[in-house]
């Protein structure tokens, strides 16, 4: 079972680990399309397996398992592009709390809200000509001149949450494209093993990045996969959007009376229950990969459950990704994969208090600067 992370111990309160920021040529947003099956019963067996090995104990197992050669030199620099947007700052604090484990220098440079001021913000990472880069969820297309620049110097790359991040030079990537094809194989079972034949799930999702069509396609497929005569329905709410999305859900709701199960990104839940209840409308939810209110939510019993990941955990083992590259160590093999520990939480699991989030390990500050050999 996980634990909790206070903020005196590592670094702040975990707010999600994917986040959509407008950058350039974002789409519009409000209709939905649909898809649904020929005939045929539900697998509920077959999708409740599915769900097996994330309930009561997170999998895969922990992803750095090997120590660092030596101790990291203080000389090494690492650079961070900030998204422009709450959990930007959030997620930079993470990164700065692992340099500052480490021993290492960290400089975070904000990227701002437009193509433009993405691409200044990483041609000055360029000129710091750092030993790493970590990338938080960012669309790499924006900046790929810059990407491919830095991977020519040497600057070694970790992309979280980049989709096919090798072609824009980035070296290695936690949250690959597996990892959302496991979340939305989740997603089908988690619905398929409630409702079975009934099953008609509305798929909440991020249109402008990468990441959101190979969820799409992975869920659909696995429904059909499960249970063939079940419909599901994507209702894509752009990033500029975010804050009328539990509008837009009770008015989806409300013209598809059928929908019984919302699946979602957990930024979309900020204020989705309370709308729900306004409306009358008791249809569960279940998320991606949950964050302090959305753990909240799941303990007064307002959201069904999340398939949760913990990122403060993510980052550090961005940065240990770093430190094995300056030292000419091979990544290990759960680096290697990209897919982090995860856990389903429902009510019950929730024993930690939720506003400081959900961490796969007990102690995980103590462990890397056991693995870092700084303590």
């Amino acid at each position: 079972m996980g634990t909790n992370v206070k903020q005196g111990s590592s670094a702040v309160l975990l707010l999600i680990a994917i986040t959509a920021v407008a950058i350039g040529g974002c789409g519009g947003g409000g209709s939905t399309t649909s898809t649904s099956g020929g005939g045929g019963s539900a697998d509920v067996a077959a999708a409740k397996r599915l769900l097996t090995p994330y309930t009561g104990q997170y999998n895969p197992a922990f992803a750095v398992d090997e120590p660092l050669k030596e101790r990291p030199s203080s000389s090494i620099k690492v650079s961070m592009l900030q998204l422009a947007s709450p959990i930007g700052g959030l997620v930079t604090e993470l990164g700065a709390a692992a340099a500052k484990t480490a021993g290492v220098n960290f400089t975070a440079v904000k990227a701002g809200a437009s193509a433009s001021t993405a691409q200044a913000a990483a041609e000055t990472v360029v000129t710091q000509q750092p030993d790493g880069l970590i990338l938080p969820p960012f669309e790499p297309s924006v900046i790929a001149n810059q990407l491919q620049e830095l991977n020519e110097n040497g600057t070694f790359i970790v992309g979280n949450g980049t989709i096919d991040g090798e072609k824009y030079g980035i070296s290695a990537t936690l949250d690959p494209r597996a990892e959302y094809e496991r979340i939305g194989k989740v997603f089908a079972a988690w619905a398929v093993a409630k409702h079975g034949a009934e099953t008609d799930a509305l798929l909440v999702e991020h249109p402008e990045l990468s990441l959101s069509p190979v969820l799409k396609q992975s869920f659909e497929a696995e429904l059909t996969k499960l249970c063939p005569a079940c419909k599901a329905s994507s209702l894509p709410i752009p990033a500029e959007e975010l804050s009328a999305t539990p509008n837009k859900v009770v008015s989806e709701l409300q013209a598809n009376p059928g929908i019984n199960q919302i699946l979602a990104i957990s930024d979309f839940t900020a204020g989705l229950p309370a709308a729900l209840d306004a409306a009358g409308l008791e249809v569960g939810t279940f998320v991606f990969p949950g964050e302090p209110q959305t753990f909240e939510y799941i303990k007064n019993g307002e959201i069904e459950g999340a398939f949760a990941t913990g990122l403060a955990t993510e980052f550090y083992t961005s940065m240990d990704m770093v430190l094995r590259s300056v030292q000419g160590m091979e990544l290990t093999k759960g680096e290697k994969t990209g897919i982090q520990p995860a856990q389903i939480l429902t009510e019950r699991d929730i024993t930690f208090d939720p506003k400081y989030g959900w961490e796969p390990e007990p102690n995980f500050v103590e462990t890397f600067e056991k693995l870092w050999h700084v303590k």
